[in-house]
């Protein structure tokens, strides 16, 4: 979710035929607002789906389950969609571990990579453009221009940017938004 921005039901519901790994594209053809979506694949992205492909045979569901815990190492071909439930009932039993102060759920991370996006680039419409969030602009029935090419380069500061966050030593190293922007732009001036 984090890597993407997808809405948590777009990821339990994530198809392998709607990837093309070769252009790096996910392909939602059906979304919240109605819209078909387009999804650059980062390559944070593509090492998660290159690791649970083992699981599901590059077939059917990304994300599935088979409501067993028996054998869950084990290749299954016939995965079900996962419950609305399963990506936060463990945060939530485990809340007290992340040691953090409010309540934390997995539609957040949409939320922190919207904010990442906004906060390196300064352009709330990027932002929209990256949640496949539509207005209500009289302007938006003339532009019928995709934004791929802006899409895929937020993403791709967005990868950068976590990127650089993960590989952070510990919560005291991982730069402020303003160092963190420098070295997102770094190489690309």
């Amino acid at each position: 979710m984090l890597t993407t921005l997808a809405r948590g039901v777009e990821v339990r519901t994530m198809k392998w035929r709607d990837i093309n790994l070769k252009d790096r594209i996910w392909t939602l053809p059906k979304t919240k607002n109605g819209h078909i979506h387009r999804i650059y694949l980062s390559d944070l992205s593509l090492e998660i789906l290159k690791k649970v492909r083992n699981y599901s045979n590059g077939e059917g569901l990304v994300f599935g389950s088979t409501g067993k815990f028996k054998n869950r190492y084990k290749v299954f071909e016939d995965l079900k969609p996962m419950h609305n439930r399963t990506l936060c009932q463990p945060i939530k039993r485990h809340f007290e571990k992340f040691d953090m102060l409010e309540p934390f759920t997995p539609h957040d991370l949409r939320r922190t990579g919207a904010t990442i996006i906004a906060s390196l680039f300064g352009r709330k419409d990027l932002v929209k453009m990256c949640l496949n969030h539509v207005s209500n602009d009289v302007t938006d029935i003339y532009d019928q221009y995709t934004y791929s090419q802006e899409k895929k380069m937020a993403m791709n500061a967005l990868n950068k940017a976590l990127r650089i966050i993960l590989d952070s030593k510990n919560i005291e190293s991982i730069p402020n938004i303003d160092n963190l922007r420098e070295l997102v732009f770094k190489n690309d001036q």
